[in-house]
């Protein structure tokens, strides 16, 4: 089209189209229609609306019509209003009755000792865990004197959770339950050797006695009595070179009964040390008031999944109810070094921790590292345990700080 062809009909189209159809039917851009519109100083002017011609009946009803719109506009705004003043008046009566409320400071509830009140509320006994030391091992911050620490601050943390708690009801007993692998042992695997600050001699005879018998004597700085149950622990059997030794032979075993010896004389501490020639006697029942605790190492347990072998331990707990004759309520395990809880319909099992740390082959092999941690609960006559903690051995360093 030529130019003078394009102005024109630009001139007699432009604003009566809309600019978008007009470039396409000129096969030009929108922006080139409307240059060329700006330069021949063309505006777009709205398109006139046409007049409706109406009947008078039909202009009557187009007027009620308006009239019952505003009269719903008005009605509407007049419920909103309600509606806020409603609210308003809501809100204000809450304020109001909220500060008429008085309370009262609550009363402290901690008993005097030496009132009636205390000598009357129930009793409850204190109940510790203790197991997998792995005396003698060594890691990148775990040996023997390091465990010796760490069991120091068990026993000075049991005591002062427990006068907490004696501050409620009394709390004169505990039950000191060792739950094996309390020493490393030696030619457990083959590179132990390495593994390892002190043989079977020191581990049973001098560290071991030294330190087990120290954190009985410190539960005895606060409670009435401590009975000791001992159960075995896979690092403590003896492999002989020419086969298998006696099954009784086990060196959990045997620290037990030297530490039961050097406390012969102490009429605090009693023990139940299951032992019989022949048999490994892996297990044991604490009786805590009329609570039966199954007390076994938890090597026996197969599996494993997310570091601990839930679908094992139920399927041993459920085996366990009937054939093992004495009656039992709460499974405490170890071996598995993961603290951690199950609840097995009217049972519970609970797997305990360990003193070590650093252990690298778990970090390896297992993908798997804790804090060191050993267990304590307080245990009611009726109602089962109603306290539990879960003993922290070192300082937690949050990770929000330990990556900086």
């Amino acid at each position: 089209m030529k130019k003078e062809a394009l102005n024109d009909a630009i001139r007699r189209l432009y604003g009566t189209t809309p600019n978008r159809e007009l470039a396409a039917r000129l096969n030009i851009t929108v922006a080139t229609l409307e240059g060329r519109a700006k330069r021949m100083q063309l505006r777009f002017s709205e398109p006139k609306v046409p007049v409706v011609s109406m009947t008078p009946k039909e202009s009557k009803q187009l007027t009620k019509v308006k009239d019952q719109l505003n009269k719903v506009l008005r009605q509407k705004e007049e419920t909103k209003n309600k509606t806020l003043e409603y609210v308003a008046a809501l809100q204000s009566a809450v304020f109001q009755a909220v500060e008429e409320i008085q309370i009262e400071p609550p009363k402290a509830r901690r008993l005097d000792q030496n009132t009636k009140a205390w000598r009357e509320s129930t009793e409850e006994i204190c109940v510790v865990m203790a197991s997998d030391w792995q005396l003698g091992k060594v890691t990148p911050t775990y040996n023997s004197d390091v465990c010796e620490k760490r069991i120091k601050t068990l026993g000075e943390t049991v005591v002062r959770l427990a006068q907490i708690q004696n501050t409620e009801h009394p709390v004169r007993k505990c039950h000191l339950q060792l739950i094996g692998d309390i020493v490393e042992g030696e030619g457990i695997f083959p590179s132990q050797a390495h593994l390892i600050d002190s043989g079977l001699y020191r581990q049973v005879g001098v560290n071991g006695p030294r330190i087990l018998c120290q954190l009985i004597l410190d539960l005895l700085t606060f409670f009435e009595t401590v009975h000791v149950t001992g159960v075995i622990g896979n690092h403590g059997q003896v492999r002989l070179g020419m086969g298998d030794s006696n099954p009784e032979t086990n060196m959990d075993r045997l620290l037990y009964q030297i530490v039961r010896l050097m406390l012969r004389n102490e009429p605090r501490v009693t023990w139940n040390i299951p032992e019989g020639h022949g048999e490994r006697n892996w297990f044991a029942v604490d009786r805590v008031f009329d609570w039966g605790f199954l007390l076994a190492h938890g090597d026996q347990i197969r599996g494993g999944f997310g570091g601990f072998p839930f679908y094992g331990s139920a399927k041993k707990a459920w085996g366990w109810i009937d054939s093992i004759d004495e009656p039992w309520d709460f499974l405490n395990i170890a071996h598995w070094h993961t603290p951690t809880m199950q609840t097995l319909n009217r049972r519970e099992m609970r797997c305990n921790g360990s003193t070590e740390s650093s252990n690298t082959y778990a970090q390896e092999q297992l993908a798997a590292i804790g804090h060191p941690t050993q267990w304590c609960a307080f245990v009611h006559p009726r109602r089962g345990i109603t306290a539990e903690y879960w003993v922290k051995l070192e300082q937690k360093i949050p990770n929000s700080k330990r990556f900086k």
